[in-house]
């Protein structure tokens, strides 16, 4: 399959599309909003209603990628011994949660010149005003979303490439 590409700098940062025929995605449709047991805010974390499920845990979304994806894959120990790249591959982008949170800790503990290639495959992705408003709860992760925010309001249908942070984070 040999997929078409355009091009687009936002703001010195590139974001890649890619066409492709083989589906397209639709908007994620929130039909109710929930608040956490965490958050002095009311009401943001998101209930799909495709699926009836909401997007991660209603006590500390945030606490439970640290433990179930952060601590169990020893991303920190990992992340800190790359030379040149690592790949992670996730099925489900969801709120972006994981992705916000692992930026946090690549750019934390990785060596300056790693890039990291985040490969996500999302039928359903949040809207820009949904994700943001989702991740809102954790204002530790403002700059990283803000980051996001930039190419993801540019998502096209087919495969997207983000580069964030001058291209040492890459998000397929």
């Amino acid at each position: 399959l040999k997929l078409g590409r355009r091009s687009r700098i936002t703001k010195g940062r590139k974001c890649y599309y890619h066409k492709s025929s083989v589906s397209s995605f639709q908007w994620a449709q929130v039909d109710e909003w929930r608040k956490s047991d965490h958050s002095s805010q009311i009401c943001n974390t998101p209930v799909s209603a495709t699926f009836d499920d909401v997007y991660f845990s209603m006590r500390n979304g945030l606490e439970e990628v640290e433990h179930v994806y952060h601590t169990n894959n020893e991303l920190q120990s990992r992340f800190s011994q790359v030379d040149t790249h690592f790949n992670i591959a996730e099925l489900g982008f969801g709120s972006g949660l994981s992705f916000i949170a692992t930026c946090k800790l690549w750019s934390e503990v990785a060596p300056p010149n790693a890039v990291l290639h985040y490969i996500s495959i999302e039928k359903y992705p949040l809207p820009l005003p949904y994700l943001i408003r989702t991740l809102s709860d954790y204002p530790e992760l403002e700059p990283l979303v803000q980051e996001l925010s930039r190419c993801y309001r540019h998502l096209k249908d087919g495969s997207n490439v983000l580069e964030l942070y001058g291209g040492r984070i890459k998000l397929r």
